[in-house]
């Protein structure tokens, strides 16, 4: 019974009221699927390096072994020995034996260790370069939430807008003010205004599932954007060959495809290394007792040096050779690629942190204008110099101003992001000091 009632209440959806950014990166670290999967894989990738270290450490072994034999003995006829009875004998040995091997030279061995260290080291930046993009899909889907909530704000505030203009115009149609086709343009708009307030609600329904995915539970509320906390940071430097520069030494992607290359040209020395000899410290401890055909009481031990040459294996070592080879070509050229995508990412960003905040001024002075002109188009109205149409024309650029101005603040902050992701410094820090423009 209680196995059953726990079962149905971790089934239960897990319900957070309210939540900032911070603390929903926080939960995401410890429940996103994608993250979890990197930091399960680097830990795993993480033991290429102690494996191939213990090849080149001393390997000692230990066997014991305990044995008893029955033996019928007989005698030819006239035959004997003193030693030994006829009859059936039972003959019982013990040995115990420690073997040490200590490879002196062995190429391959060195080689593994080199490529090891290599191969760590590219899952390091592949686990950090994870990391930073859960940052940035994080706040990806949390301003996709903000944006999805401020579509609908407006969404709400332009049905009422509009709801009040179709009142307005129905009065005047009353009064010979306004015609049937005035009234007709007013009840479209409104009617427009229904279908999009609820394609809008359903938006943001949709945009908080994402934020799920990553942090496995529902959200109410997050903190939105405070307006009078953001500043529009130009990226310091202002200089993208900087940024660049940075990027080249620092984008982890890249890092990842260099280690890789690194690694690659090790194996090519592992292979080459079928062709070298190997040395190897040899030595074993043997103690042997028993009581065949008398006492046997052995303590003995050697040590030498195995040397291994060898000559031929069916062409397989200068094949393998060769396909390291080429796989090291393969690694050099995802180096090249990689570089010149982040060339071009840098760059990209880097222009587009500049275009956003004069898109976002711009769109600051837009919203301002078609404010004014809406009142100056409501005013002209009343007075019968403007049309119904003007006037809700004039009402949509006004809801699109404020649209566009949200959705390209959260574009300019993503954008910013993206770039310091682009040359590898994306943190928590840029989270926490993100998170103080929001609320309040």
């Amino acid at each position: 019974m209680n196995f059953f009632f726990g079962f149905f209440l971790s089934c239960l959806a897990v319900v957070v009221e309210a939540a900032d950014l911070s603390s929903i990166l926080n939960d995401a670290y410890k429940n996103d699927p994608t993250y979890l999967e990197a930091e399960a894989n680097f830990n795993a990738l993480k033991e290429a390096y102690p494996q191939a270290l213990a090849n080149v450490l001393p390997n000692l072994s230990f066997v014991a072994n305990a044995a008893t034999s029955n033996i019928d003995v007989g005698f030819i006829k006239g035959g004997g020995n003193a030693l030994v009875s006829p009859g059936t004998q039972n003959y019982s040995s013990q040995t115990y034996t420690v073997n040490l091997t200590q490879p002196i030279f062995n190429f391959s061995y060195f080689s593994q260790v080199k490529q090891a260290n290599q191969q760590v080291k590219q899952a390091t930046a592949d686990f950090f370069a994870a990391k930073q993009d859960l940052i940035l899909r994080t706040s990806q889907a949390y301003f996709a939430v903000l944006s999805a909530q401020d579509a609908h704000a407006f969404a709400l505030a332009n049905k009422s807008d509009l709801e009040n203009q179709l009142k307005e115009t129905k009065a005047r149609f009353s009064s010979g003010l306004e015609t049937k086709a005035g009234i007709d343009a007013a009840q479209a708009a409104y009617d427009g205004s229904l279908a999009l307030e609820i394609s809008t609600r359903y938006d943001v329904e949709n945009t908080k599932a994402a934020l799920r995915v990553l942090t496995g539970y529902d959200i109410q509320r997050i903190n939105s954007l405070n307006n009078r906390k953001l500043a529009l940071l130009m990226p310091a430097p202002l200089n993208v060959e900087t940024w660049i520069q940075k990027s080249n030494q620092q984008n982890l992607t890249l890092q990842s495809a260099r280690f890789a290359m690194m690694a690659a040209r090790e194996e090519v020395k592992v292979n080459v290394s079928g062709h070298l000899p190997t040395v190897n410290l040899v030595g074993d401890y043997t103690k042997q007792t028993g009581n065949f055909f008398g006492a046997i009481n052995y303590d003995g031990g050697t040590v030498g040096v195995q040397l291994a040459v060898p000559i031929y294996s069916g062409g397989e070592v200068n094949s393998q050779v060769r396909q390291a080879k080429f796989r090291y070509l393969q690694a050099s050229q995802k180096v090249e690629k990689a570089y010149r995508d982040t060339f071009v990412s840098a760059r990209q960003n880097f222009n587009n942190v500049i275009s956003d905040i004069s898109k976002v001024k711009a769109d600051q002075q837009s919203l301002l204008s078609s404010q004014s002109a809406l009142s100056s188009m409501k005013a002209s109205y009343k007075m019968g110099t403007r049309t119904i149409t003007d006037v809700l024309s004039s009402i949509k650029e006004v809801y699109a101003a404020k649209q566009g101005l949200a959705e390209d603040t959260y574009t300019y902050i993503l954008d910013t992001l993206s770039l310091k992701k682009e040359v590898g410094i994306l943190s928590n820090k840029d989270i926490d000091a993100l998170n103080e423009w929001l609320g309040g």
